[in-house]
């Protein structure tokens, strides 16, 4: 037989072949997916009993990749094409780029060094410092005039975007007239305290504001918690979570452990379609006698800061009080992609002890009979944290009027601040900043505080305070101002 006969007779049957070993590979395929793990079957099934077609999407980007009339890029064409899927999950799973971690916000300046500084004429003055920021642990000083900051000249652009790891400040001090070198480092959010320091309202009312639920909250809660009641035998607790947006759900359920003494209450449950149910009980080792407890809130309030107050109203613990909760009742897990981008899942709901979920997105309806707290009481179905008693937001501070009128305010400070550094004492020194404030304004502003005389004189305490780095009688005086905390006094104080 020639070469050539054999040649013809190879090519009719390659295609028999070729289909012959396809057929082969797909039963040896199909028997070790039948020998793998049941976790790994599952995947599968979830995956082809959605009807998932990648092959779809790799189709799309090669067609807009070669023929799309401007060049787009591959990367970019994969980026919109997930940034397009997730949009249309919810509001909070969200896909991060690769590198977009590496651009977020830097952190503001005061919030990395712990002070904020103020030009008066052509001088920049130390105008306020953070409690146990670096800044104030440099020795820092309201009223130090600051004439050389990294070597330079401060300025405007000195204060903006500033990312290095400490601050070389060259100071005039006024008691001295003489420089002196600081050197101030910078902070990062992780070290950040989440707890603020414990404040007595009155004789039998402590306050504590819980800023977000970190790594070492519980702890920071306790050690707060422990001065208030061993110290100065506290019972009654306003636990302030306005503007918490949430954390994670371990500290906020250890918090919240600490305020029930019976044993195996349910507090919050999280479960999804593949992640399993989680029940978060209590133990009954309440270390401190707790006993009227306040829990303020407001639109800022999310997350694990809505199942802390929707546990406490659910088994009736307190009161809540303020305005409506955001509304995230979702648990979110990240995912890190092989390009360096990564994909921030919902995975789960929080259930709270009712039943009910927090969820102003999803579309989940449980029944009244689902919606009883402990005691028996039906709760009102909705998708946010609702107030017992509702106290609508003072955002009257929030105007351009009072704006421009706090900036006076803390300008007059200020300067009384380093006059009396200099050595100039006054026998009553809010009474001469007062004068002196009313001095400085123009017609339209005296006009516009005229019916606001303790306001202003609220305002002049709080901000002389934060001169002489008395946190706790500057927040105190703002604190019993506010409407939410007049509310809570009531009730614990009928």
């Amino acid at each position: 037989m020639s070469d050539k006969v054999k040649l013809k007779k190879y090519e009719i049957f390659q295609p028999l072949l070729l289909a012959f070993m396809v057929i082969v590979g797909m039963i040896l395929g199909q028997k070790l997916e039948q020998s793998s793990t049941p976790e790994q079957k599952n995947k599968a099934a979830q995956i082809s009993s959605s009807r998932i077609q990648p092959g779809l999407i790799d189709e799309a980007v090669r067609y807009i990749n070669a023929r799309y009339i401007d060049s787009v890029g591959t990367d970019r064409l994969s980026d919109l094409a997930i940034q397009s899927l997730i949009r249309n999950l919810d509001p909070f799973s969200v896909y991060l780029p690769a590198g977009t971690f590496a651009d977020l916000p830097n952190q503001s300046f005061g919030q990395s060094y712990g002070f904020l500084a103020k030009k008066i004429k052509s001088q920049w003055l130390v105008q306020k410092i953070n409690p146990g920021s670096p800044a104030q642990q440099s020795g820092l000083r309201v009223g130090d005039m600051i004439t050389r900051i990294g070597g330079q000249p401060p300025s405007n652009q000195t204060f903006e975007g500033w990312t290095a790891d400490s601050l070389d400040l060259i100071l005039v001090k006024p008691e001295s007239g003489q420089e002196s070198q600081v050197n101030v480092k910078k902070q990062l959010q992780s070290v950040f305290r989440t707890v603020d320091p414990a404040l007595i309202l009155n004789s039998n009312t402590g306050y504590l504001r819980i800023r977000h639920f970190g790594d070492h909250t519980y702890d920071e809660f306790i050690t707060a918690l422990d001065t208030l009641t061993t110290k100065h035998h506290l019972q009654h607790f306003i636990l302030d979570i306005r503007n918490n947006s949430g954390g994670y759900l371990e500290e906020c359920s250890r918090i919240l452990n600490q305020l029930f003494r019976d044993k195996n209450l349910l507090l919050v449950t999280t479960k999804g379609r593949t992640v399993r149910k989680t029940e978060y009980k209590t133990d009954g080792r309440q270390l401190f006698n707790i006993n009227q407890i306040i829990v303020l809130i407001d639109g800022g309030s999310a997350s694990a800061s809505e199942v802390f107050a929707g546990a406490i109203q659910d088994l009736k613990r307190g009161k809540v009080i303020g305005q409506p909760s955001y509304g995230k009742g979702l648990v979110q897990e990240q995912y890190m992609l092989s390009n360096g981008s990564a994909l921030r899942l919902s995975v789960a709901r929080y259930y709270l002890p009712s039943g009910r979920t927090i969820d102003f997105n999803g579309d989940y309806e449980p029944s009244f009979e689902e919606l009883r707290a402990a005691q028996g009481i039906k709760m009102i179905v909705h998708k946010t944290i609702i107030p017992d008693i509702a106290v609508q937001a003072d955002t009257s501070l929030n105007s351009n009027e009072w704006q421009a009128i706090l900036d006076k305010i803390n300008e007059v400070v200020l300067l009384q601040k380093v006059d009396e550094r200099k050595g100039r004492v006054s026998k009553n020194v809010i009474q001469d900043i007062q004068k002196k404030f009313v001095a400085s304004l123009a017609p339209a502003q005296l006009k516009f505080i005229g019916g606001e005389k303790e306001r202003v004189r609220s305002l002049l305490i709080q901000s002389w305070a934060m001169a002489n780095q008395d946190y706790k009688t500057a927040e105190k005086e703002r604190l019993l101002k506010e409407k939410e905390i007049q509310a809570a006094l009531r009730q614990i104080n009928p």
